[in-house]
C-alpha cells in the first residue's frame, strides 16, 4: 500500500486473522491447503522468515485503524464523507473503466459522499477488499455505494488477494492522479517525525 501512495488502511475484525493455525517458523513440517504434510527445506524456511520481515517493514509508516465490526468501519467512513466501493466479481459489479464509472457512480453515491470527478471517481474514496476465500462480506456489499472489478484479459477470472489489491490501487491512481499526495500537513509532519530518526540511524549504520 505504501509503495503505491496509500497512507490510511482500515482493517475489519482483525481478530479473525488469527483464527487459524499459524505456521511455526522453526518447524520444517507444515500442512498445505489440501491437508497434506509438506517438508520445507532450510532455504524455504529462511525465505519465509525474510518475507515476514519485509511484510512488517511495509506497514511501518502506514496509518492503520482497526474496527471490530463492519458497521463501525462503515460509520467512520460515512462520517468523513467517503464514498465506499467494494471489489466484487458478481453480476452487480461494474468494471473500473472511466466511461462506465461516469454512468454508474453518481446514481450509486451516498448522500454523505464526495462529488465524482470527470472520470466518475469521487474525491474521497475508500476501496474495500475482502478475504482470499470469500471476498467482501454481504454486509459490506449491501452497504457500499458501488461494486467494482478490474477487467482481466485471458482465461483467469480472478487473482489472488495481494496481486488484485496492488493492481486495483495502481489502476485507481492512474485514473485519478489527484489521489497522490492528499495527506494533510499535520499528517506529513507526523510521518516526518517517525521517518527522519529511522533515516538518520540507517545512515549512521551504513557509514561505519
Amino acid at each position: 500500500a505504501e509503495a503505491l501512495g496509500v497512507q490510511n488502511v482500515m482493517i475489519i475484525d482483525p481478530a479473525a486473522r488469527f483464527n487459524h493455525t499459524e505456521i511455526d517458523d522453526t518447524n520444517p513440517t507444515i500442512i498445505d491447503s489440501k491437508g497434506k504434510k509438506v517438508q520445507r527445506s532450510p532455504e524455504e524456511m529462511a525465505a519465509q522468515q525474510q518475507h515476514k520481515l519485509f511484510a512488517q517493514n511495509a506497514t511501518e509508516f502506514l496509518t492503520i485503524t482497526e474496527y471490530p465490526t463492519t458497521r463501525e468501519c462503515l460509520q467512520a467512513l460515512r462520517a468523513t464523507g467517503h464514498d465506499i466501493w467494494a471489489t466484487d466479481l458478481s453480476q452487480e459489479a461494474v468494471p473500473l473503466i472511466p466511461e462506465v464509472l461516469q454512468e454508474q457512480a453518481p446514481s450509486q453515491m451516498s448522500q454523505s459522499a464526495s462529488s465524482p470527478s470527470s472520470n466518475g471517481i469521487p474525491d474521497k474514496l475508500a476501496i474495500v477488499f475482502g478475504t482470499e476465500a470469500v471476498g467482501c462480506s454481504q454486509e459490506m456489499l449491501q452497504a457500499c455505494d458501488l461494486r467494482v472489478y478490474l477487467p482481466l484479459r485471458g482465461y483467469a477470472d480472478s487473482l489472488n488477494l495481494s496481486v488484485a489489491t496492488a493492481l486495483v490501487l495502481h489502476h485507481l491512481f492512474l485514473l485519478k492522479p489527484d489521489f497522490i499526495g492528499l495527506a494533510t500537513e499535520e499528517e506529513r509532519r507526523e510521518l516526518r517525525r517517525a521517518w527522519f530518526p529511522k533515516l538518520a540511524s540507517q545512515r549512521l549504520l551504513s557509514s561505519r
